[in-house]
């Protein structure tokens, strides 16, 4: 139950705890000994929470049902009007025609073989990955639907955790992907719609939002690469270009307003991807990685440079270093590229990170190879 609170207090609140115990009725220094789990959990602190509307008794106790007793209490804690309908004079598409199912969760994959001559194809990305860390540049991960979907999502989770990338950022579809696979119980759009909602009342781009307010205490966080890089510290962002992802015409959302949602979202994210695409700028520059969907990624890319060009000390992108993992499927042609399955290509980049960091990249080398069939 301290961890369903606690969540309430972020879902509804935002963290913040003056709000949370106002809304409740109890004390600021009592509602942190309660979540802080310092004092006992009494029947009568039971009753307070349920009575206060903001949860239901049986989600508290038992952890089912809807977490809002009354949705409208929800709205009103989070000063949220319904917006308008459309009032456009032009035919409206009618999002309640949807059926507000989400794509398919990503694939389970188990550790792949590996692949020595893909490794070390990947060695000349993971030198310029280590240069850029050892200049304390950043390392930017842009991943497409299609690489969440194959499954990639155990790989990216250890590429975080060793530091290895240092900011996320992913298309709106990858990240409902993402987020589909984390959760144990079957959600649909609505679910996702009311993160952008959150999102857009705490400021917050959806990035941060999915991985702090997207998943209950009975969800697999650990399996969202968003949850992850929220709790590592790791910058992401999600770059839903609106009309290209499903959550557009959400059914569960109300009018015209959830655009703006979108919009105030996706402001955010895209001030947070800016900066740290700045900080690749100087004569060590840091590295971008794509992968999937390379054309959305340059173009981000490119307009975070072009805003880094006029700025009244213009930046210098000139040794700007771009890498791309992409899906043997594909038939765009890219520079500097690894061809192959999402899940071998992108293992074979934290492998040849791994002989970089380890000083063994040796063991993928050519030369080795050779050595030893002359000593045979």
């Amino acid at each position: 139950m301290i961890a369903r609170l606690r969540y309430v207090g972020e879902h509804v609140f935002g963290g913040d705890l003056a709000a949370y115990a106002a809304a409740v009725g109890l004390t600021e220094h009592w509602l942190r000994r309660i979540l802080n789990n310092t004092t006992r959990f009494r029947i009568s602190t039971f009753m307070a929470f349920a009575e206060s509307g903001i949860v239901a008794a049986e989600w508290l106790f038992c952890g089912t049902g809807p977490m809002i007793a009354r949705p409208d209490r929800l709205d009103e804690l989070a000063a949220y009007n319904p917006p308008p309908k459309p009032t456009s004079r032009h035919a409206v598409f009618d999002p309640l025609m949807l059926t507000p199912s989400l794509p398919k969760k990503p694939k389970k994959s188990g550790q792949p073989a590996e692949n020595k001559k893909l490794i070390r194809n990947c060695i000349p990305i993971a030198l310029q990955l280590f240069a850029a860390r050892v200049a304390n540049k950043p390392v930017i991960l842009f991943l497409g639907q299609a690489a969440v979907q194959a499954g990639i999502s155990p790989i990216v989770k250890t590429l975080l955790q060793k530091n290895y990338v240092t900011c996320l950022a992913m298309t709106g579809n990858a990240a409902i992907i993402d987020y589909a696979g984390a959760k144990k119980d079957p959600v649909d759009l609505a679910d996702f719609a009311e993160i952008v909602k959150i999102a857009a009342n705490r400021g917050a781009g959806l990035g941060e939002a999915v991985g702090r307010w997207g998943f209950l205490p009975q969800d697999k966080r650990d399996r969202s690469i968003l949850a992850v890089a929220y709790d590592n510290n790791v910058p992401a962002t999600v770059h839903a270009v609106m009309g290209t992802s499903l959550f557009h015409a959400c059914p569960a959302l109300h009018g015209v307003e959830f655009g703006a949602m979108i919009g105030s979202a996706a402001y955010v994210d895209s001030l947070v991807f800016i900066a740290h695409a700045h900080n690749m700028s100087g004569e060590q520059p840091g590295l971008f990685i794509a992968g999937g969907e390379e054309e959305l990624a340059m173009s981000l890319l490119t307009a975070a440079v072009s805003i880094g060009h006029k700025l009244s000390q213009p930046l210098n992108f000139s040794g700007l270093r771009t890498a791309w993992v992409a899906d043997k499927k594909s038939t765009q042609k890219v520079d500097h590229s690894i061809v192959g399955d999402y899940v071998d290509a992108f293992y074979s980049v934290l492998r040849a990170c791994d002989a970089v960091y380890e000083g063994v990249t040796h063991e993928y080398s050519d030369t080795k190879r050779k050595s030893d069939r002359r000593v045979k």
